[in-house]
């Protein structure tokens, strides 16, 4: 069973195994506007973290344990991962502590997107409990399996 969440500029949408599709009222362009600056302050991670967090709290009770997480790959999680295709929660933990501590290394150029889709992500993985994400879409694409 597949889920898939596309993140988007305003609002992020959710498919489910079901097939059925809900806006999430978050997304790279309003994330980013929380965090204001680069690299964002305490504060500010505080503020996005709490607002992604409540925007996703309702999506909870709607996902089946057993779902596998899916994330249409785009240019920001080209360059945060690469060209990886399985991503573990714990690995985005790390970059993301990291990142939120000291900002990104030189070989990524820190826009405030990157920053928006590393925090959707992995406030996404740690609140719906998915222990990994896969980037792209399923071969034969069927959210209904």
């Amino acid at each position: 069973m597949n889920t898939s969440l596309i993140i988007g500029e305003q609002n992020s949408c959710l498919t489910l195994p079901d097939g059925s599709s809900h806006s999430i009222n978050i997304g790279t362009e309003t994330t980013g506007k929380l965090l204001c600056q680069i690299p964002p302050n305490d504060l500010q991670w505080e503020t996005a973290i709490a607002t992604v967090e409540d925007a996703i709290a309702p999506f909870n009770k709607l996902l089946p344990t057993n779902s596998m997480l899916w994330l249409p790959s785009n240019i920001f999680f080209t360059k945060l991962f690469g060209n990886k295709q399985i991503i573990a929660r714990e690995e985005i933990e790390q970059i993301f502590q990291q990142v939120s501590r000291y900002g990104f290394s030189d070989s990524i150029s820190a826009e405030l997107p990157i920053y928006a889709n590393l925090l959707i992500m992995r406030e996404w993985m740690h609140h719906m409990n998915f222990n990994e994400a896969h980037l792209g879409t399923p071969n034969n694409a069927n959210f209904n399996d």
